[in-house]
């Protein structure tokens, strides 16, 4: 089993971003995780600043894989361009061993990831099949719009066990915006460094 350093924005990522990785991969990791804030304690400011020494603790720590994952909010693609420059230099580093590095941005946060399958959604929530399902980009708020459909649901599930059941219920061909959403990008960087 891989050991993989997870690093992203908060405790609903810390547990459906795992689902998503290992649906993606097909295979089974054990994941450490790191909150992007935690990086910001060592007055590191900027993603790619951030990636940079996220990779660090990662080969310090012995793990071998590094997966980050930033929410767009307001700024789309500026930070995903920002991890990944970060990546590129940590690349062409020739003293240091390579390390599967698979980068994501949730366009404009995770909830949006999970909006995306609109099946997905009814199934793991149990609802009636004719409840409509908003496209993420629809929505004022993903957070707002998915809690709206969550407190709809019979199932007595807390929110996060809630969205890792959708996250179990994706089928990524399902997903009709995942270009624009960053999925598509995230499940392919996936593919490209852990299979």
């Amino acid at each position: 089993m891989t050991d993989v350093l997870l690093v992203s924005e908060g405790p609903n990522d810390r547990a459906v971003i795992p689902v998503i990785i290992e649906k993606a991969t097909n295979q089974k990791f054990e994941f450490s995780y790191m909150p992007w804030t935690e990086l910001r304690r060592h007055r590191i400011t900027g993603f790619e600043a951030k990636l940079g020494l996220a990779l660090a603790v990662a080969r310090l720590n012995s793990h071998l894989g590094l997966v980050g994952v930033v929410d767009a909010d307001d700024q789309p693609k500026v930070r995903i361009a920002a991890l990944r420059r970060a990546k590129e230099k940590d690349r062409q580093k020739l003293d240091l061993e390579r390390l599967p590095t698979a980068l994501g941005e949730a366009n404009p946060e995770l909830e949006a990831w999970l909006l995306d399958d609109h099946e997905a959604v009814k199934k793991a929530l149990a609802l009636p099949a004719q409840t409509k399902i908003p496209s993420p980009f629809e929505c004022k708020d993903v957070k707002i719009s998915l809690d709206e459909l969550i407190s709809k649901s019979a199932r007595n599930e807390n929110r996060t066990e809630r969205l890792c059941e959708i996250a179990k219920s994706i089928e990524f061909d399902k997903c009709r915006n995942s270009k624009a959403t960053g999925l598509q990008s995230f499940v392919d960087d996936l593919k490209n460094e852990f299979v």
